[in-house]
């Protein structure tokens, strides 16, 4: 049985140890020319979700702005997917050629394929490396609650806000926050199930059945790789996490 806990983290160190960790902050992207290819130069819009693949480019998504944007070691930024107008289209096809609607975080698979939450399309959307093109792999794109025990391609999700791989990429974890719960994929059976919350809105209780909790907000979702859930809740003010 998962039991889901309260964690809180206590930082006790010195303002000098402090400096140490976070010495400088520097800017890597955004700026105000809409046609700019420089990292440094281009007008961003609401950008989100970051990752990297093997070789480092970044791969980013733009909320607001529909769009996943892809930034090489060298800093030139290009479009990847979506052209800034909402929609849910362009599947099997090249992905620059697609629309998404609202993408609010993203995974990097080792193969370098990148994984969309889509959030408002309500679906996990893949874009291959080697083709380029993109396909929806979780959700049918109907928002609602429905699916676990089968496959997720056939689910219904409501708002997909955070999609994150354990470190051996055998399981997708997923913020379904519309449906208060956090769920997970496996990526070799493509089964989805829920791994905590019961679609009811209220403030769970420690030590509780994770599955029987209700949750406030989950938004964001990480697994270590003992198996432990860690989940976010930012009206909540709290960090969870279901035990393995």
């Amino acid at each position: 049985m998962h039991y889901l806990k309260f964690v809180v983290f206590l930082l006790v160190s010195s303002i000098s140890a402090i400096s140490c960790l976070a010495a400088k902050v520097v800017l890597v992207a955004g700026g105000d020319d809409s046609n700019a290819t420089r990292a440094m130069e281009v007008k961003l819009n609401g950008p989100f979700g970051a990752g990297f693949d093997a070789k480092g480019n970044m791969f980013f998504c733009e909320m607001p702005g529909n769009m996943l944007r892809k930034m090489n070691p060298a800093g030139v930024v290009s479009i990847t997917a979506g052209n800034g107008t909402k929609g849910d289209t362009g599947d099997n096809g090249p992905a620059g050629q697609a629309l998404l609607n609202g993408p609010h975080n993203l995974a990097v698979l080792k193969s370098g394929d990148v994984l969309i939450a889509d959030t408002w399309n309500n679906r996990i959307r893949k874009i291959d490396a080697r083709t380029g093109k993109i396909a929806a792999i979780i959700g049918t794109g109907k928002k609602g609650f429905s699916g676990d025990g089968g496959p997720a391609n056939r689910a219904e999700f409501g708002g997909l806000y955070c999609a994150t791989l354990d470190p051996e990429e055998q399981n997708l974890y997923l913020a379904d926050l519309d449906n208060r719960r956090i769920r997970v994929v496996d990526m070799k059976t493509g089964i989805v199930r829920t791994v905590a919350g019961n679609g009811a809105a209220g403030l769970p209780a420690d030590d509780a059945d994770a599955l029987a909790s209700p949750l406030l907000d989950p938004r964001a979702v990480a697994a270590d790789a003992q198996g432990n859930v860690y989940i976010l809740e930012r009206n909540g003010n709290a960090l969870r996490v279901v035990d393995s």
